[in-house]
């Protein structure tokens, strides 16, 4: 009977099988006769017969079904054993080291560069300062500052160890390096090497976890960075704040006191200060600086309109561009207009006051001298206006009872402007009047009798010195005064 030549496909297909089962074999044996103990738990046996199948010959290993079998289950079980290793815990957690080391440099490196930016600044703003002191405390600053944020980044990346660690020994694996027994056996033993000392180790841990004890001399470093950090910040502030106050009350009451002196001869004071908060209305609405007091949506619809306004030559929108081409006259105007404002609200507050809470009529009723009925005579003071100031018996000229002029005949004489006219106060009335008013009531009533005496001219030029004074070394400081 003639031999069978084999065909073309079916002689490839045995050197393709030839082919993968010498390679499987020269694997296995590789994996067997290592020095280092496989990562899958494997039989010795099996290993043992899996060498000794490699040395058949190829006839055996043609005919052989049962080690075409054993040889697949054997690499199929290598596979499956080495994805496992790969997916377990450990190969996660050193995958997770890794991580955390690069981000802690990282984070240094980004603190390098944020550190070089500084520098670059600290250079720019160091230039065209002749204090070489304010320098030294500014490098010295950023110095402090430097350290400290290394120190809590070597602290954090101590503490991410420390944690590493515990997994490791919550997992069952050793905080430090692990050696697998030689001692091959279906579970591997990991054993920590006798030579590894842990002592100084967690030492070194410990005192870079842990902030260093500040001593006498860095508490005294610190004192003195915040006393200079005050001296050269908050004295000029404070300065400001004192100089800002002093130039707001000397220009209000500069322009009371004008006000005042120009309209005391008008008998209707509501009609005056009326027309000075309307004076101080229009000023703010014809300078532009009503419009600094809405929300910045309408200032938008504002500059919008008055656009409009303007090309169609409106006689507001010509002066409102007129005031923006003289940003100083216009700063003088604002001024005025806010403080003929106050001026004129604080008349009108203090006429609502009187209508609201005065108690004129029930303070007369109930003073001791009223209720004793003793020999002090007192005025209604319904009847009569009180004077702008009265002075105490023996501090005054005398009163009308004691020129023993008759009030009824005489109700105009001289007498009646000092004093309520009718006599002096009992020490009781004076006692109990203070008990019974406020502060300012008291001390507008009675008088405020260590009050400087000054003429009109003197409190002007007085009020004027000091806002001019102020208003200037404001601005010789950098602050902008009038948009504080």
């Amino acid at each position: 009977m003639p031999a069978q030549v084999p065909t073309s496909s079916q002689a490839t297909d045995q050197e393709m099988k030839t082919t993968a089962k010498d390679e499987t074999e020269a694997h296995r044996k590789s994996s067997c006769t290592a020095t280092e103990p496989p990562l899958v738990n494997a039989d010795d046996s099996r290993c043992s017969e899996d060498v000794a199948s490699h040395q058949v010959s190829d006839h055996d290993r043609k005919s052989s079904d049962a080690d075409d079998t054993s040889v697949k289950s054997s690499a199929s079980s290598i596979g499956d054993d080495s994805l496992s290793t790969l997916l377990s815990n450990q190969s996660s957690s050193v995958e997770s080291i890794l991580s955390t080391d690069d981000e802690r440099v990282e984070t240094l490196a980004r603190m390098q560069r944020k550190f070089a930016v500084r520098d670059k600044v600290l250079k720019r703003l160091s230039r065209g300062i002749d204090n070489q002191k304010y320098i030294k405390f500014l490098r010295e600053n950023e110095e402090a500052a430097r350290r400290e944020a290394m120190r809590r980044v070597k602290r954090s990346g101590q503490q991410r160890k420390k944690e590493r660690q515990k997994i490791r020994q919550e997992a069952g694996s050793p905080p430090h390096e692990i050696v697998i027994s030689p001692k091959r056996s279906n579970t591997r033993d990991l054993t920590l090497p006798d030579e590894v000392d842990n002592t100084e180790t967690h030492k070194e841990t410990h005192a870079d976890a842990e902030p260093p004890v500040s001593s006498f001399q860095d508490i005294f470093h610190g004192l003195k960075r915040i006393a200079l950090f005050d001296l050269y910040y908050g004295v000029p502030g404070h300065v400001v704040i004192l100089l800002f106050c002093v130039a707001h009350i000397s220009i209000y009451e500069g322009l009371y006191t004008a006000t005042a002196e120009i309209t005391k001869k008008v008998k209707n004071q509501n009609l005056v200060y009326g027309v000075v908060l309307l004076v101080g209305l229009t000023l703010s609405r014809a300078s532009g600086y009503l419009w600094s007091w809405i929300n910045e949506e309408k200032r938008e619809c504002v500059r919008f309109d008055m656009h409009n306004r303007l090309r169609l030559g409106t006689y507001d929108a010509r002066l409102l561009r007129w005031f923006r081409r003289h940003t100083h006259f216009k700063i003088a105007v604002n001024t005025l207009s806010l403080y003929l404002c106050f001026i004129g609200v604080a008349y009108w507050l203090n006429v609502m006051l009187y209508h609201c809470c005065d108690v004129r009529s029930r303070l007369l009723e109930t003073l001791p001298s009223t209720i004793a009925e003793s020999t002090s005579e007192v005025l209604n003071l319904l009847e009569y206006e009180l004077p702008d100031h009265i002075q105490k018996t023996g501090e005054r000229k005398k009163s009308c009872v004691e020129l023993q002029i008759d009030l009824k005949d005489y109700e105009g004489h001289e007498c009646m402007d000092d004093g309520w006219g009718t006599g002096d106060f009992s020490a009781l009335d004076d006692a109990y009047i203070f008990k019974y008013l406020s502060q300012s009531s008291y001390l507008t009533l009675l008088g405020v009798y260590d009050t400087a005496l000054v003429t009109t001219a003197g409190t002007l030029i007085f009020y004027t010195i000091n806002a001019g004074l102020s208003v200037y070394i404001i601005y010789k400081a950098g602050v902008p005064f009038w948009e504080i």
